[in-house]
């Protein structure tokens, strides 16, 4: 391996020997066993540290819930990546490549603090100078909760030292814990785990009950804290009238955040009675550039700015407003973010985790037959500030406009923002916007080569369940005319007949073609 002029490769040392092939097993059991008892609808973020050929990747894939993660693919050098993009596909299969030493700090490589809910390490991590700084940097990645899984030697052995002790990295190991040798027994790893926070450590395929068991492998599995601080940062929210903001300011002060509670009716000594240390409540003018300048220079300097949330699209008279409601509830959405952008822009602020713009029913997703139409300005403007403005990260989240704000979900949002930037929650989901790739969707519909025919929309409203039904001849009534058609147009009425919004109806009412047949009564 080391020596040949490239057969065999390392891609098939570590997927193809037998002694890999089992190790690989072990490790998609693991995931497997740990995510029995996932909630239905729960998204998984995952990260892989020093992922390489891909080996182990290829055990956890499948084992994943299908559509429902988000997998980090990283090394300390980007040269695998290429290939192991053709292999597992990239963002269109939720797949994200990132370099990633993690002997370093992985927060001042661009990686956020505490998001990933599982970290996944295989015979990566005995290969780092110290364990206490690499382990470190790995519970900095996990979400509170969160879990490692190392698939790792635990003995030395000849055949390991006589091939990959000739890399100088072997013997790179500089730590306490391992005086002699870089792989370390599970005891040493579950000391070194312990020493650094994490909780419940346990091996798998270990009897650690036979003190004269010497397993060759096996996956460590370590629950990281419960509770972690997260690192200080100022919030501004533009606060709504129903509440929502302020139920946000109090959860993100829950997490070590400081909340600066903008609107209308804010209290003018700017304290707020709630959590004098972490919330501060003030008094803006919602629509005046000025009055938002004013108040992103005089935020508190002993903090980052994190970010910037307008919650004012939450505002509104609902579905059955009158002309003049929604002329209000669009002005009063519209100048705001507007205002609000310009004050950010004076100010030249910088919020390190973006702007956010809240709305409810600002998209009108399938099956739904009403929307916010303050709502849906506000996503078209956050898609001019992306246009615009980049540096600002816009993200637009639309709320379900039947249930109630899902705050828990928000602050997650809000804390660890992935690569999503249009998201909208519906009955307990998060769906994000996606274009899909021809070739992807459903395939064309097949139209008989005869004439008796007619299209059948979908009693749920689905495009994808159109039907193509027979239309047998019958004889024409008086005052009917029968039509051979060369030609349907595709209006408004057809697209909402199609997708349930009208009831009844045939698709195509508007056509050209051959009369070749009249009943009576017919001119």
């Amino acid at each position: 391996l080391l020596c040949s002029s490239g057969e065999p490769t390392a891609a098939d040392l570590y997927m193809k020997a037998p002694v890999a092939r089992s190790a690989n097993r072990m490790l998609g059991d693991a995931i497997a066993a740990l995510l029995t008892d996932l909630p239905e609808g729960r998204n998984l973020r995952i990260l892989e540290v020093g992922a390489g050929t891909g080996s182990a990747t290829a055990a956890v894939l499948p084992e994943l819930p299908y559509g429902r993660f988000d997998y980090v693919y990283t090394d300390i050098s980007a040269g695998f990546f290429a290939e192991a993009e053709s292999r597992f596909g990239g963002s269109e299969a939720s797949i994200e490549y990132r370099v990633l030493d993690i002997e370093r700090s992985p927060i001042e490589q661009g990686y956020n603090a505490h998001v990933y809910d599982l970290v996944i390490a295989s015979n990566v991590l005995h290969a780092t100078r110290y364990l206490h700084e690499t382990l470190t940097h790995c519970r900095e990645l996990l979400a509170p909760s969160g879990q490692l899984l190392a698939l790792e030697n635990l003995r030395g052995q000849g055949w390991l030292d006589l091939t990959f002790g000739q890399l100088d990295g072997w013997w790179r190991f500089a730590d306490d814990y391992r005086p002699h040798h870089a792989l370390a027994s599970p005891a040493i790893w579950r000391s070194a785990l312990t020493d650094v926070g994490f909780e419940e450590v346990a091996v798998m395929g270990v009897d650690e009950s036979n003190p004269d068991n010497q397993p060759d492998r096996g996956v460590i599995m370590e629950r990281g804290p419960a509770e972690v601080k997260e690192p200080a940062g100022a919030w501004v929210l533009a606060g709504d009238s129903s509440g929502v903001a302020r139920q946000l300011a109090v959860e993100l002060a829950a997490h070590n955040q400081r909340v600066v509670f903008a609107g209308p009716d804010g209290r003018s000594d700017g304290v707020s009675a709630e959590n004098d240390a972490a919330i501060i409540e003030t008094k803006v003018e919602m629509q005046e550039r000025e009055s938002w300048r004013s108040l992103l220079e005089g935020l508190p300097a002993d903090v980052p700015l994190s970010g910037i949330v307008h919650l004012a699209g939450l505002d509104g008279h609902g579905e059955d407003a009158f002309t003049a409601e929604l002329a209000d509830d669009v002005r009063h959405a519209g100048a705001s973010a507007l205002a609000l952008m310009q004050g950010v822009s004076d100010a030249d602020a910088m919020p390190a985790k973006g702007v956010w713009f809240i709305t409810r029913g600002g998209q009108v997703l399938e099956h739904e037959h009403f929307g916010q139409l303050s709502g849906a300005l506000l996503w078209g403007f956050g898609k001019v500030v992306s246009q615009e403005a980049p540096h600002l990260q816009p993200r637009m989240i639309d709320l379900d406009p039947n249930a109630a704000a899902p705050v828990a979900d928000l602050v997650n949002e809000l804390m660890y923002p992935d690569e999503e930037t249009h998201l909208a929650y519906r009955l307990g989901l998060r769906q994000a916007a996606r274009l899909v790739r021809a070739g992807s969707v459903t395939e064309r519909m097949s139209i008989p080569e005869d004439s008796h025919w007619f299209l059948e929309p979908d009693a749920g409203g689905a495009l994808e369940g159109l039907q193509v039904l027979d239309a047998p001849e019958h004889p024409l009534e008086p005052r009917e005319v029968r039509v051979a058609v060369e030609a349907a147009g595709l209006n408004f009425w057809d697209v909402f007949r199609a997708i349930g919004l009208i009831d009844e109806g045939l698709l195509g009412g508007e056509m050209c073609g051959r009369v070749v047949e009249v009943g009576s009564e017919v001119s």
